[in-house]
């Protein structure tokens, strides 16, 4: 996937509103039972993207974290989410005035899923709790397993072919080092462990920071390189170093390319 312009390329979420009132609620003469006001689904996955105008109770004492998952177990006909306790884990919370704001991120049967995160909108007053609203995105269809057959170095060594093939692809002119010249090779890499990839039914990386410097240009590198654990070839590759638009060529007039 190289020529992607970020990881939040693999991880974009399209939305379509619906009615969140129970299929019961209609029957008539029954009264209408308490249910959010809105409901966004998320694309790829059975948990909403976006739950609004909704005031349910969650647990009123222990931590806020541990409130949101038990109220996202409780809730787990709507969130779609097998196991709160097991699969988001604490990632921070944010209390102001009352309110509290629980970010939960997804983990597959232990490993971390990138772009898999959750928040949780509480309020607090005199001892209760009520959750106002949820959203993010939660991968309800991952099956991969979690063992790797590709080991970290080999992971590692793959990574940095990948950049250096890149780098040589966009200088074709640039040498690149040869097989026994490891030493001499500008770039480095560093295990950052594995990770599940959220497309399908996940696929089980190495994520590896490569860093050093463009053989060619001299400039600097950094590049998150995620390494299929099963085959060995990239799948995923971005960089890590953020660029910054030049000065237009005159006072009041942008540079070509770039938004006025």
């Amino acid at each position: 996937m190289r020529g992607l312009s970020g990881a939040a390329a693999l991880f974009g979420v399209a939305a379509l509103v619906v009615s969140a009132v129970p299929a019961d609620a209609a029957t008539a003469g029954a009264p209408r039972p308490p249910s959010p006001g809105e409901v966004i689904p998320g694309q790829e996955t059975r948990t909403p993207a976006l739950v609004r105008d909704i005031r349910e109770q969650a647990p009123s004492t222990g931590s806020a974290a541990g409130a949101a998952r038990t109220y996202l177990d409780d809730k787990q006909s709507r969130y779609r989410i097998p196991d709160a306790q097991r699969d988001l884990v604490p990632a921070g919370t944010t209390t102001a005035n009352g309110q509290e704001t629980v970010r939960l991120q997804q983990k597959h049967r232990g490993v971390p899923v990138p772009g898999g995160q959750y928040v949780v909108r509480m309020e607090k007053k005199d001892g209760e709790r009520v959750v106002t609203g949820t959203s993010g995105m939660y991968f309800t269809e991952l099956r991969t397993g979690t063992t790797p057959e590709v080991g970290e170095e080999l992971a590692v060594e793959r990574a940095v072919e990948a950049v250096l093939a890149e780098l040589h692809e966009q200088h074709f002119a640039a040498k690149l080092p040869s097989e026994g010249d490891e030493d001499e090779s500008p770039l480095t890499g560093t295990a950052r462990g594995l990770v599940v990839l959220p497309t399908g039914a996940g696929v089980l990386t190495h994520r590896v920071t490569v860093r050093g410097t463009d053989p060619a240009s001299g400039e600097p590198v950094q590049r998150e390189v995620y390494i299929d654990a099963r085959a060995g070839y990239p799948v995923l590759q971005y960089s890590g170093i953020k660029t910054f638009g030049t000065p237009g060529p005159a006072a009041g007039k942008p540079a070509a390319g770039t938004a006025p």
